[in-house]
């Protein structure tokens, strides 16, 4: 099994990081907070670090538009 996921991995089939932007950002736009996000995340067995990470560019994303609606 292990050489079969680090072939899937190395071709780019399996990709937490991807896995979890995409997540983050379809609960978000479904109204979830954060926090929610990030337990759904978790449960979904995701390491910590890419949770965090996706957090962070939706927190960025969320600047962004702040700062758009300022101008």
């Amino acid at each position: 099994m292990e050489p079969l996921i680090a072939q899937c991995t190395r071709e780019g089939l399996l990709d937490d990081a991807a896995c979890a932007k995409l997540w983050a950002s379809a609960l978000r736009d479904r109204g979830y907070a954060l926090g929610a996000i990030r337990e759904q995340l978790v449960e979904k067995g995701l390491p910590v670090g890419v949770i965090e990470r996706a957090l962070a560019s939706l927190r960025a994303e969320a600047d962004d538009v702040l700062f758009a609606a300022e101008l």
